[in-house]
């Protein structure tokens, strides 16, 4: 028979896919030739924001909240950044529906919008130059070697005190969900994913 793995394990192979998949985009983002890898690791960073908060009860550590902020400083600088690409592109959109002579006006304003982001793109290297540095794989598999989980049952029938709320509620609002779709579920949720931009 095979044992169960644990909330913490769960939520160690969780985390670290996320992180995997956030650290993806990196050069991408660095590069700046196109909006693309920002929008998509933001996405995925906010999404290891997600598997943070649900999985934090099992690690229990200020190493662990560090971690956290980390990936929070990363999420903002990202969030910024992209906020600026949506707006010159909607801008450059709205400014090919216009007369050439309405143009200027816009497009004088397109270009400070431009030079905000030029900004908001060192601010992105300087924190993912960061977490470069802290190399964030190597701190996850730290947090995760070190002490002892206060958190170890993923079975919500017999230990549902030990499984956190959101995680429970949601096995418990359809009988034949399993954790790992819990989970999923979980991380794909919007009102979670708005939090994570706080």
């Amino acid at each position: 028979m095979i044992d169960k793995p644990t909330f913490r394990e769960y939520g160690a192979v969780v985390i670290r896919e996320c992180l995997g998949k956030m650290l993806l985009h990196v050069e991408g983002v660095l590069v700046g030739e196109t909006v693309e890898p920002v929008h998509k690791m933001r996405v995925a960073s906010r999404r290891l924001r997600a598997a943070l908060s649900v999985f934090a009860p099992a690690f229990p550590s200020n190493s662990f909240t560090k971690f956290e902020n980390e990936i929070k400083l990363v999420t903002d600088a990202l969030g910024a950044a992209r906020d600026l690409d949506v707006m010159v592109g909607n801008l450059e959109t709205l400014e090919h529906s216009l007369a050439e002579s309405d143009r200027s006006m816009l497009e004088a304003f397109i270009q400070i919008q431009v030079a905000q982001r030029g900004k908001r793109q060192k601010q992105v290297q300087s924190a993912l130059g960061r977490i470069e540095k802290l190399d964030l794989s190597e701190q996850w598999e730290k947090i995760v070697l070190a002490g002892q989980p206060k958190i170890d049952v993923v079975d919500v029938e017999e230990e549902e005190q030990t499984v956190p709320n959101q995680v429970r509620e949601k096995m418990q609002d359809n009988s034949d969900v399993n954790l790992d779709a819990a989970i999923h579920a979980i991380l794909m949720d919007p009102q979670i994913m708005e939090r994570t931009k706080q």
